[in-house]
């Protein structure tokens, strides 16, 4: 009788468990690249849109094609509200220094165009006004003026502009230390 349940157990671990292992292999595999990276794009942030090849909803393959594999890649698996894929964290350091996350969903995955945004630390990305990591409060104001929103948190100061972006910096008298793209109208929602 025993060898009955144990023949019937392991059919269905042989049935059902098994395909479902390979299915889960296929849809936590990360998008990577053998080929050298092209290195085509600009080096523009553009508020609510991206930063250089990375495209709030921008085709994540096409990203990496461009900008070559990325130094960290982080991989959430958790399920509530609102999150029915895995999220996957791609990072990139050093001169580019580009932080985005998209769902692992579908064939072709494209960036997350909520409110994780595009975030760099990076010199090398410049706004079409001119603001960059270094930049002072003084030229992100003249530039865009006041804030829409002025956040004091735990960490430091967060300028947050319904343009869709968001110029982080540790106090009044600091440079900009990290610049965020949002959606735009991201402030409204």
């Amino acid at each position: 009788m025993r060898s009955k349940i144990l023949l019937a157990v392991l059919y269905k671990i042989a049935v059902f468990a098994i395909p479902l292992m390979f299915v889960e292999g296929l849809s936590a595999q990360n998008i990577t690249t053998k080929s050298t990276p092209s290195l085509d794009f600009d080096n523009l942030i553009v508020p609510g849109v991206r930063i250089g090849p990375v495209a709030m909803g921008g085709n994540v393959q096409e990203i990496v094609s461009k900008l070559g594999n990325p130094k960290k890649i982080s991989r959430s698996t958790y399920r509530g509200y609102g999150y029915d894929a895995d999220e996957v964290y791609y990072s990139y350091r050093g001169k580019y220094d580009v932080l985005f996350v998209w769902e692992d969903t579908g064939l072709r995955p494209v960036v997350e165009n909520g409110y994780r945004g595009i975030t760099t630390w990076s010199e090398y990305w410049v706004t079409e006004k001119g603001i960059h990591i270094g930049s002072s409060t003084e030229d992100i104001e003249r530039a865009y003026g006041e804030p829409d929103k002025f956040r004091i948190e735990s960490d430091g100061i967060y300028l947050d502009y319904n343009i869709g972006v968001v110029f982080f910096v540790k106090d009044r008298n600091s440079p900009v230390y990290c610049i965020y793209v949002m959606p735009r109208n991201w402030l409204n929602k």
